[in-house]
């Protein structure tokens, strides 16, 4: 990892008064197999209004079909490449693009040709 994700992984977020230091929060295993999370603002930063999530894929693994029943999720990319599908519309992702999941849609991340990094934000918060 190097450039923005590397900055992210281990750089420092201000939030109501007190800094955050993202290098002090841990890499949590997600559900699905070589992704991993760094949560780094959750719903007791932000009065469960939203939620920031740091997102690893490793190359050639993927965040498997799934929902979010009361959430929208924004994902912006901001290292590797990769292909998102949502509800069965194909997107390529690389840096700087950004997909909107509205509530209840189905979508899934595949990492291709190396990690892929993207910040995931979701709206209430997730966690």
């Amino acid at each position: 990892m190097n450039g923005f994700a590397a900055l992210l992984e281990n750089g420092s977020i201000m939030s109501q008064g007190r800094e955050i230091s993202t290098a002090d929060i841990e890499w949590t295993p997600a559900a699905f197999p070589g992704v991993q999370l760094k949560h780094l603002l959750k719903a007791v930063d932000t009065d469960g209004r939203f939620s920031i999530h740091l997102v690893r894929v490793r190359d050639g693994h993927e965040i498997g079909d799934h929902a979010h029943a009361t959430q929208h999720e924004l994902h912006q990319v901001i290292e590797g490449s990769g292909l998102c599908v949502l509800s069965d519309r194909e997107i390529d992702y690389a840096p700087g693009s950004c997909a909107v999941m509205p509530q209840g849609a189905r979508h899934r991340v595949v990492a291709q040709g190396g990690d892929l990094h993207l910040l995931a934000t979701f709206v209430p918060a997730l966690l």
